[in-house]
């Protein structure tokens, strides 16, 4: 019965990180999310030491649990992901579609398509709430002159 409630709440943590509403580097009192969750602190510790096993969080010495903050290397891992998933996508679209035409042009050019991200003063605050947010290169830069393999032009 607890290890259903600590893995439910390790569940509704892991959504808040994934979709942004807990940040990396934020600090999580155990009195307020147990409370939000409405769980015991030695359920919550244990659905903390689930996350921390999965690396979503990491427990500081002194200083309680906090949100992990993703390395670079983690960073490198999730766009080589992307691209094992998006670049065959890209390639087997409809070449008549509207996007096709800026994506092929982005390529060619080597830039971003003009609604990037990248064109704002800062991609931190434009990044949606989630993954993308950790201060990574936008995903619509990937493949422009930062010397990632772009996605082949559709024909």
């Amino acid at each position: 019965m607890t290890a259903d409630r600590a893995e439910r709440s390790a569940d509704a943590i892991r959504e808040l990180i994934v979709t942004g509403r807990l940040m990396p580097g934020q600090r999580l009192s155990e009195q307020s999310v147990s409370e939000s969750l409405d769980v015991s602190r030695n359920t919550l510790r244990e659905a903390f030491r689930i996350l921390a096993h999965e690396g979503l969080l990491v427990r500081r010495p002194n200083a309680g649990v906090a949100v992990a903050r993703p390395t670079l290397a983690d960073i490198v891992d999730i766009y080589r992901v992307r691209r094992l998933i998006e670049v065959p996508v890209l390639a087997a679209g409809d070449p008549a579609h509207p996007g096709a035409r800026i994506m092929r042009d982005a390529v060619d050019s080597g830039t971003s398509p003009p609604s990037c991200a990248c064109r704002s003063a800062s991609w931190a605050t434009t990044a949606p709430s989630s993954t993308a947010s950790w201060t990574a290169t936008p995903p619509c830069c990937a493949g422009s002159s930062r010397g990632t393999p772009t996605a082949p032009r559709p024909t």
